[in-house]
């Protein structure tokens, strides 16, 4: 129930308000003024309560809750066998955040699933990002002392070193308008902290003036294989029910959704494999046990544009029922990775650029 407003006028036999009633009200209301209260007066002669909408006025709207922003998928690239290789992060942060959030997410190093399959970290986890800016091709990353002065905690050495410098390259390359990347500490590129050489950096390889790409101490598989290839045995074979993708800011996703025969569901991640062809400069993705496919809008050996700027074409290949090809862009270098999904069956492929391409 709204606020009921009562008014009282003080009328004369005449039906005006007095003079002298009209003169005193205003005087009182100048006082209130002065004295920095509120010119309402309660009583006799009520208004809206502070803070209540008037009677014949529309209460005002809640305030709007702004939404939260859509995860933003990052590959960040861990130590593994003495290479590197890309694992991925879902980050909570709008895009302009991207490039400092996924450095921190490098500095925390892997997750202690991925600690007990063998994947190490390659920067101190002391190590502080003071910020990351992108301007005119370079992203400028400033890190705290404890980037060169807490090497041991990852091992240091010359290969260490490399892979430390070719991580903090591979992270930011993957952001558009990133060709080069420039690392300081404590806001200087040279100089000395608790004397150690920035341009020495762990002193074996050295900090040079700009990282750059391609960077070839950086393990991309030839060819990936995911899935359970006894499970779509056991439904009869398989049901290519979609094929999506997305182009967000630091990967391009392609998803195809499965189902079994008959549309049973899969209780698991069914069999694919992607290979690399270099002669089409194309990754070429096989889900060999579909029987039968029905895809909106694409129809066998044909293509569809992708407006994306790393990738140029999809095309459903003549050689199966779910064979695909994705065209990329040759201005840059790629890493990519194969990966599953249940509930609904998904089988899925990142690809993100990694620098451009080697000339």
């Amino acid at each position: 129930m709204g606020t009921m407003v009562h008014r009282i006028r003080l009328r004369s036999g005449s039906g005006r308000t007095p003079r002298v009633v009209r003169v005193a009200l205003d005087v009182l209301a100048l006082v209130l003024l002065l004295a920095g209260a509120s010119p309402t007066v309660t009583g006799c002669l009520a208004g809206p309560t502070p803070g209540q909408p008037d009677a014949g006025m529309p209460a005002p709207a809640p305030p709007r809750e702004e939404a939260a922003p859509a995860p933003l998928p990052v590959a960040i690239f861990l130590a593994c066998g003495g290479n590197l290789e890309a694992v991925f992060r879902s980050l909570s942060v709008p895009p302009e955040e991207g490039p400092r959030a996924a450095l921190e997410a490098l500095v925390a190093g892997p997750t202690s699933f991925e600690a007990r399959r063998g994947y190490g970290g390659v920067l101190p986890p002391s190590t502080v990002v003071r910020a990351v800016t992108v301007a005119d091709g370079v992203a400028t990353a400033d890190f705290s002392r404890e980037l060169i002065t807490r090497s041991a905690e990852v091992g240091g050495g010359s290969r260490g070193e490399m892979l430390a410098l070719h991580a903090i390259y591979l992270t930011l390359a993957q952001f558009p308008g990133v060709d080069r990347v420039k690392v300081l500490v404590e806001g200087q590129s040279e100089g000395q902290v608790e004397g150690r050489s920035i341009r020495d950096f762990w002193g074996h390889v050295g900090l040079p003036e700009y990282l750059v790409g391609p960077v070839p101490v950086l393990k991309v598989a030839e060819q990936q294989q995911v899935g359970d290839r006894e499970m779509a045995a056991q439904v009869g074979g398989l049901r290519l029910k979609s094929v999506r993708w997305w182009a967000h800011p630091t990967l391009f996703r392609l998803v195809f959704t499965l189902e079994g025969a008959g549309g049973a569901v899969l209780n698991g991640i069914p069999p694919a494999q992607a290979s690399w062809s270099y002669a089409r400069r194309t990754l070429l993705i096989s889900i060999p046990a579909v029987k039968e496919a029905v895809v909106p809008d694409l129809r066998a050996g044909e293509a569809v544009e992708v407006n994306d700027w790393r990738v140029e074409k999809l095309t459903w290949e003549k050689a199966g029922p779910c064979s695909f090809g994705l065209a990329l862009h040759p201005d840059h270098s790629y890493g990519w990775r194969l990966w599953g999904l249940t509930d609904p069956a998904r089988i899925v492929l990142d690809v993100y650029a990694t620098g451009p391409a080697s000339r």
